[in-house]
């Protein structure tokens, strides 16, 4: 017997390893196999190898050989379901445990865009588990590449181009957005060739993702606002408890926040949309920790993945430095900027000592000329060097951006912090004992507006004026005059809507009475008087056009309407009698 450390014994152990690992042997009965003719039809990938991804049962094993055999150089990704494939020390190759479809698209979640998904899974024809996989899965693989399954029932091309004519029915057109550019049978194989471009959402809850998702993209942390829970002060009062007045909570919970720091290849897009590759970034979603998250720009195929109008594919402009994100989901329109830029700005002052060269960056229409923004900027101390105003998509390497601290959408909240800088902006904005208003306000919208015109708005204004209420429209007023109309207000009252987020400058806000019609969802009112402490009473009418199911409707959201006066004249003068003298 050989000694066991011979070198006679370590050679022949050696030989034996590399007889083991060695590539398989291809035949020419091979080179008929399915798997490499199909490789042969797909177009190569870009990178230097393919991606591929396979999903197999017990029942497919030998499958999984063959295809690893075909690819034995790339990255695989195997997922099996009641087996361990063999052969699995061959070089680049993953194995995970499939219980549930979901595995596999929660794993694919974290990982780039892949070339090639294969389903080895023999299909039952009494389910629909195959096609539910691949409506599922598809949209993680890259434009250009291929989703496969086995098909051996004597189903189409036609049929199968079904499935992807089926998932574009709920698109709308502005994405268009194409599943498969086209559907091939190459035997027991039905090859669905894809089209693309798809992005996946990544939500802040799941940002830590991006390390995987993204390699190639640095995110850093700068700074964390812990989480918060809230109990306002103030009373909640309203004339009617229905549905369509949900949503006006007492206790308020603020998950914490962050400020990020991306490098990488960034696309600013419109509406907030920030890309990396084909990933949507944090920063895109207008609401945090939304259940599905949402851009105004971009159009979902599923609750992971969205698609973009084809126009946001073309090359854009590089600006180069370090911008803060001040961007907003509807550009010049100031319910949105006075609500979503101050709830960001809580980071600039550690972002700009952070990084002395950081600039903020905000999109407007191309020739507009930005008004307020400027005031309200200057007032929390950026200068016109500290400010950059685009009208365009660039492309950027250095991007800081901060969770916003407002959330008019359910779950509904405000994080305590915001206060702080509304706090900066009046001690800035408010010249000491220059107060112009009363104390009781009425914010009133002009006759004919396109969006929730009240039809019998002087009626509603010669009510309030009877009480003692002073009529303003802050659009008549600049922002400053506007914080110093607001800035002594004890009670405010208006209908609900952009012209009364004023109330963030009014110090010692007491009440706030909010006229609105039921198909108005928007809860803004609602966190403004929760975060000053204020009682709210909310008086309802009836929309023209009314929310017909759970999914808004923007005609009934922005429906013309009356004040009811038969509903709620009685109750309202009750309540404006009841207001104290010092009110």
């Amino acid at each position: 017997m050989l000694p066991m450390r011979s070198p006679l014994r370590r050679a022949a152990g050696y030989v034996l390893w590399r007889w083991r690992r060695r590539p398989p042997t291809v035949t020419t009965a091979d080179h008929g196999a399915p798997s490499d003719r199909i490789k042969a039809l797909l177009t190569p990938p870009r990178g230097s190898s393919w991606h591929v991804v396979l999903l197999a049962d017990r029942r497919a094993r030998w499958r999984v050989q063959r295809w690893m055999r075909t690819f034995f150089t790339d990255d695989i990704l195997i997922f099996a379901a009641g087996f361990r494939p063999s052969r699995t020390r061959q070089p680049r190759v993953t194995v995970k445990k499939l219980t549930v479809p979901t595995d596999a698209l929660h794993a694919l979640r974290r990982i780039p865009p892949v070339d090639l998904i294969v389903d080895l899974r023999r299909p039952v024809p009494t389910d629909d588990v195959q096609r539910a996989t691949w409506r599922m899965l598809h949209p993680a693989v890259a434009e250009h590449g291929a989703y496969i399954h086995l098909d051996a029932s004597p189903t189409t091309p036609d049929v199968l181009r079904g499935w992807a004519r089926t998932r574009s029915s709920t698109m709308t057109e502005r994405a268009r957005y194409r599943p498969t550019t086209d559907v091939r049978r190459l035997g027991d194989y039905a090859i669905h060739l894809m089209a693309g471009p798809v992005y996946l959402k990544v939500p802040d809850r799941r940002a830590a993702s991006l390390q995987t998702r993204a390699p190639e993209l640095r995110v850093d942390l700068i700074d964390r606002l812990p989480a918060a829970d809230i109990a306002p002060t103030g009373k909640i009062h309203r004339n009617r408890e229905s549905s369509d007045t949900a949503h006006l909570d007492a206790a308020l919970h603020a998950p914490a926040a962050t400020m990020r720091h991306y490098q990488g290849q960034l696309r600013v897009l419109s509406h907030m949309a920030l890309t990396h590759q084909r990933t949507l970034l944090p920063p895109s979603f207008r609401y945090p920790n939304e259940q599905v998250p949402t851009n105004v720009l971009a159009t979902d195929i599923d609750a992971d993945y969205t698609t973009l109008p084809a126009s946001t594919d073309r090359a854009i402009p590089r600006l180069d430095g370090d911008f803060f994100d001040l961007t907003a989901s509807y550009h010049a329109h100031f319910g949105h900027f006075i609500t979503e830029i101050p709830a960001k700005l809580w980071g600039w002052g550690v972002a700009k000592a952070h990084i002395p060269d950081l600039r903020a960056l905000l999109r407007v229409p191309r020739d507009y000329q930005p008004t307020y923004e400027r005031e309200l900027l200057s007032a929390y101390g950026l200068s016109s060097d500290d400010v950059v105003w685009q009208s365009e998509p660039v492309e950027v390497s250095s991007w800081v951006a901060c969770t916003s601290l407002w959330q008019n959408h359910d779950p509904y909240w405000f994080h305590p912090a915001v206060a702080d800088v509304w706090a900066q902006l009046r001690r800035h904005l408010i010249v000491p004992h220059s107060s112009q208003g009363r104390q009781r306000l009425f914010v009133s919208r002009p006759s004919g507006m396109a969006h929730r015109d009240c039809r019998n708005a002087p009626q509603v204004e010669e009510l309030f004026r009877e009480y003692g209420f002073q009529v303003v429209y802050p659009e008549e007023h600049s922002l400053a005059e506007s914080a110093a109309l607001f800035g002594g207000a004890t009670t405010v009252a208006g209908f609900g809507g952009s012209a009364l987020f004023n109330v963030l400058f009014s110090e010692h806000l007491r009440t706030m009475i909010i006229l609105n019609h039921e198909a108005y969802l928007a809860r803004n009112e609602h966190l403004y008087a929760s975060a000053l402490g204020a009682d709210s009473h909310y008086f309802w009418s009836a929309p023209d056009v009314r929310q017909a199911s759970a999914v808004l409707d923007p005609k009934a959201f922005q429906s013309t309407w009356d004040f009811d006066f038969a509903r709620n004249e009685r109750l309202l003068r009750a309540t404006l009698e009841a207001l104290p003298e010092s009110q």
